[in-house]
């Protein structure tokens, strides 16, 4: 366990969030995937396990999580990406813990996404383990 420990720190572990330009049937029928990967240039970041929240014209916006460096774990950020170019416009975070978070699940109610967020019970210790 110490020797994958001191090769994980010494490796650059990156992901990237990127969207298949395929129709699913040219992919089963063989043709190489396509894959538009979103541009950014944090440094200290990577993205992953994308939701998507809305489709505009001009932008996607997803929800991800973004493993964050500093602080060696995954927090839940928002990002709004350029259409046309794949251009990483923003990023916000909108929820963090002192625990590992990952996989954002969208539950889409009448209420917009602040507010059920702030309606989130935060407290990371009151849950149970299975």
């Amino acid at each position: 366990m110490f020797l994958k420990t001191q090769i994980k720190k010494l490796t650059d572990e990156r992901w990237n969030v990127g969207f298949i330009q395929n129709s699913t049937e040219n992919i089963i029928n063989g043709e190489a995937i396509d894959v538009k990967w979103i541009i950014h240039k944090y440094k200290n970041s990577w993205f992953a396990d994308p939701f998507v929240l809305e489709v505009t014209e001009k932008e996607i916006i997803l929800l991800v999580e973004e493993f964050y460096r500093p602080i060696n774990r995954g927090r839940i950020s928002k990002l709004t990406i350029d259409r046309i170019t794949n251009v990483l416009l923003k990023c916000d975070v909108i929820l963090e813990l002192p625990t590992h978070l990952s996989f954002p699940l969208i539950i889409r109610k009448d209420s917009n996404l602040e507010d059920f967020i702030k309606d989130i019970d935060t407290d990371y210790k009151s849950s149970a383990e299975p």
